[in-house]
């Protein structure tokens, strides 16, 4: 069962115009650029738009449904591969529609539309993990263009081109996770860092029934 939650709650998780290659400040490559945006410098609203695809990602993914939308289909031979070619310009459309929906211009945004009629929509996280559901579709685009782009490069130079770039998408998507603080933003997500959050919390009164522990980011309560 989904929860439906007031509208203006909602709203207020749908991502900004950095959210979208918010891929946290702890990242390998871009880390040193988002924690000098002040806005991304704060703790978001919602710990899942620190999920976003990181910058080099983001850009291909730009570049890719520009290629696939203009590659026309005379392009294409018959058969499987204009088959393929129009699979292709449907997912580039149906990613450009899923970014739309979460495009937020003063406080106006199609998102209220998908509140309003589909099931989910009213999830208070809904809106903000739509973007890692489209890792797929972006994976296939980014593919698509890169198969197109390396038939112009000498055969020779692929297979190198191709390591160099899988090598590149790798460490963009890479983060510095430790159970220590990084620069001031902390993991929580480990299972060895819970254990040992866990670990030092006193224990219970010999009369304590139930009790309940909470973080606050401090100190154990």
């Amino acid at each position: 069962m989904c929860i439906k939650y007031f509208l203006p709650e909602v709203l207020a998780q749908i991502p900004q115009w950095f959210d979208f290659f918010n891929s946290s400040p702890v990242s390998i490559f871009w880390g040193w650029l988002l924690r000098n945006i002040p806005d991304v410098f704060t703790k978001p609203f919602a710990d899942e738009l620190w999920s976003g695809f990181p910058l080099l990602t983001f850009s291909l993914l730009i570049f890719s449904v520009c290629f696939t939308l203009k590659k026309r289909s005379t392009d294409s031979a018959s058969g499987p591969d204009g088959n393929k070619a129009v699979f292709m310009k449907l997912l580039a459309f149906a990613v450009i529609f899923s970014f739309a929906l979460l495009i937020r211009i003063d406080g106006m945004t199609l998102w209220y539309f998908v509140y309003k009629f589909f099931p989910g929509g009213g999830g208070n996280k809904g809106c903000c993990t739509l973007p890692a559901f489209l890792t797929l579709p972006a994976c296939i685009l980014i593919g698509y263009f890169m198969e197109n782009l390396l038939k112009g490069i000498r055969k020779s130079y692929r297979i190198p081109l191709m390591l160099l770039i899988i090598v590149l998408i790798f460490f963009d998507n890479r983060t510095f996770l430790h159970d220590v603080f990084i620069n001031g933003y902390n993991n929580e997500w480990r299972t060895s860092y819970m254990t040992r959050f866990l670990e030092m919390v006193p224990a219970p009164p010999q009369d304590c029934k139930c009790f309940f522990v909470s973080y606050d980011g401090q100190k154990n309560q």
